[in-house]
């Protein structure tokens, strides 16, 4: 599956030089946020971060911005940021960007924490 596939599993991708869709850049800081719910794709996203259970060498080693895509998300782990950054695609394909830190993972796979802060271009 990927990106604008409804009801598309997880695809998991290998780094690859060619992102087409999912590409980060160092001014998202400055974007307007606002909150989301979080919802079942996303929180399968965190819990195969966890399932895989890397260091932060690891993931460096497999480090790509499309690692995990579904319907609405598309993203993975920065090593510079050491963390993962995601997008994600609304009904009408708007982008949002938001970067998550792996205890933030952590809580969103176990349902405590209920919203993440998009970024919005």
């Amino acid at each position: 599956g990927h990106v604008g596939q409804p009801n598309a599993p997880v695809f998991i991708r290998q780094p690859s030089l060619y992102t087409p869709r999912c590409r980060w850049r160092q001014e998202y800081r400055t974007l307007r946020p606002h909150e989301h719910p979080i919802d079942e794709e996303l929180r399968g996203i965190c819990a195969e971060i966890l399932r895989r259970n890397l260091s932060d060498v690891d993931r460096a080693a497999i480090e790509s911005d499309d690692m995990f895509q579904t319907p609405h998300y598309c993203g993975g782990y920065d090593a510079g940021e050491r963390a993962f950054t995601l997008s994600y695609y609304d009904q009408s394909g708007g982008e949002f960007w938001f970067t998550l830190s792996l205890a933030e993972i952590a809580s969103i796979a176990d349902g405590a924490k209920t919203t993440v802060t998009l970024l919005q271009p």
